[in-house]
């Protein structure tokens, strides 16, 4: 018996909420617009709000209230709560330098203890829609085996996250899911003038700090890149829309994406826009939904992408993206790693491809399909609740 027995309680949702990252905040809104999340009761959402965030519309923050990141307030949260849920994420894995992994680990930690400290209270603990791997350290490994353990249940996101983390939870516990920003599809998609160059959405990151690939190397992809899409916009065989998909201060986008959008401006202005970091999830779809194809680096903008049925060109800076697209049914050859041997010559025959090829860049996973797997995440949730 669930020691909290105010049935009306509320979930305490936590995760990387309010730190200016795109995917971040689709998929709360996701979680938050699920009705098993509300039969409870208002949900709780541990959350940084900024005075930027202040000044926007946040959908997602409509249907919950917020809570800071402070251990008194989220303790209180939690002494009233039906349970913690984990949204979804890649919390758990280690595919850093090793100082930035250092940093990581203590934000595992807190995931972790976090759980614990639910289990002592009695409540009840839902990872979901969770990304794992690659764990290839053996801190790692325990922290992320010492949250299962905590947990009721939990829902992944992919069938390379279940992998990852088979050997370290109960089988029972575990279900295949899908991202939780796959339940705010269907989205609106919408078509272009008639006789107008196609838009072609891209985002970018580096990765150079955060990977140690080497910022030469992040340096080189990125002016191969430029030089590719500044032929296409001279051309007009193309618009471009570069989307911040993470602000803030660190391991923001803006910087990566401002350079790019200089030097495509000066091929051609009129055909280059720059899209600032929306914080309001339903902002950033609107701006890929309008896409007619999207080249996508971060996670979610090729998920996004996707869900809005883009054509799709990915571009792979970590495994997640690989994962996804093998996951979603996207070609091989619609996927290109930041590597030294990704020449000038094969970025731009993908794009060329992407853009004149109708039959190409097309996942072979049904939006639907995915909008179902995601739905797991509910029942799941439900099925805990009714314990």
């Amino acid at each position: 018996m669930n020691a909290n027995s105010d049935t009306s309680a509320g979930w305490l949702v936590v995760g990387h909420y309010g730190g200016h990252n795109g995917g971040d905040e689709a998929m709360l809104a996701g979680l938050l617009s699920a009705a098993a999340l509300q039969r409870p009761g208002t949900p709780s959402i541990v959350r940084k709000i900024d005075r930027c965030c202040r000044l926007v519309r946040v959908r997602a923050l409509e249907n919950g209230k917020t809570v800071p990141p402070k251990l008194w307030p989220i303790l209180r949260a939690l002494s009233s709560a039906r349970g913690i849920v984990l949204g979804g994420g890649t919390h758990f894995q280690d595919d850093y330098t090793t100082l930035r992994w250092l940093r990581h680990v203590r934000y595992m930690a807190r995931f972790v203890l976090l759980s614990g400290v639910a289990r002592l209270l009695g409540r009840r603990v839902v990872w979901l829609g969770m990304g794992f791997g690659p764990i290839h350290r053996r801190t790692t490994a325990l922290l992320t085996a010492l949250g299962l353990r905590f947990c009721d249940a939990v829902a992944v996101r992919d069938a390379s996250s279940a992998a990852a983390i088979r050997p370290l939870v109960a089988k029972q516990k575990l279900t295949t899911a899908f991202d939780l920003a796959a339940l705010l599809a269907p989205f609106p998609k919408s078509g272009r003038p008639a006789g107008g160059a196609p838009l072609l959405g891209i985002s970018v990151t580096s990765v150079g700090k955060s990977r140690g690939l080497g910022e030469d190397l992040d340096r080189a992809f990125w002016d191969r890149f430029g030089r590719v899409l500044g032929e296409v916009v001279a051309a007009g065989r193309a618009r471009v829309r570069i989307i911040v998909m993470r602000g803030g201060a660190r391991e923001d986008d803006g910087a990566v994406s401002e350079q790019l959008f200089a030097a495509l401006w000066r091929s051609s202005p009129d055909s280059v826009e720059l899209v600032p970091f929306p914080h309001d999830p339903l902002e950033l779809i609107r701006q890929i939904s309008e896409c007619d194809a999207f080249i996508a680096t971060r996670f979610h903008s090729l998920l996004l992408a996707y869900l809005a049925g883009c054509r799709l060109l990915a571009i792979e800076y970590h495994k997640k993206v690989r994962d996804l697209a093998e996951e979603i049914g996207l070609p091989s050859d619609a996927c290109i790693p930041v590597a030294w041997d990704a020449s000038e010559e094969r970025l731009r025959t993908g794009v060329d491809r992407l853009l004149h090829d109708e039959q190409w860049g097309h996942p072979s996973l049904p939006v639907s399909e995915a909008v179902r797997r995601a739905n797991r995440n509910l029942d799941l949730l439900t099925e805990v609740a009714g314990r």
